[in-house]
């Protein structure tokens, strides 16, 4: 069966990827309104991309969590929002730099072309969900 779309997951996540490390290091770049700014920005972003992530077969829903919470916690209004920036970037970064040499290298040997568009549209079904709320 063709595939319906030439929308893929991994590379529609690849380029999330980009997209956040560009959101991620104009939030540390930041200052005052512009870094609250930015910083929902990247928390949409990655509400978007877990849903992507979360179709892929193996994913790690410790990790996400923890993530989650990490940013979940970020204030830009806190003190110790440097601090806690850093961290949450270098544990997001360094996810990004997993998922990109070892996993989806994985999941595009085991899943099927086909596969991977369908979930691809999933993912844009998903997006569409939350631009439309």
């Amino acid at each position: 069966m063709p595939a319906s779309s030439p929308v893929d997951l991994i590379d529609t996540l690849r380029e999330q990827h980009d997209e956040i490390r560009a959101l991620l290091g104009a939030t540390e770049a930041a200052a005052g309104p512009d870094r609250a700014g930015s910083l929902a920005e990247l928390r949409d972003l990655l509400a978007v991309h877990h849903r992507g992530e979360c179709l892929l077969p193996g994913a790690d829903p410790a990790e996400r969590a923890r993530l989650d919470a990490a940013l979940a916690g970020l204030d830009p209004a806190d003190p110790g929002f440097g601090p806690a920036l850093a961290r949450f970037a270098a544990d997001l970064r360094a996810h990004v730099e997993r998922a990109e040499r070892v996993r989806f290298p994985a999941v595009r040997a085991s899943v099927s072309p086909d596969h991977l568009h369908d979930l691809g549209n999933q993912l844009l079904k998903a997006e569409r969900g939350v631009r439309d709320a």
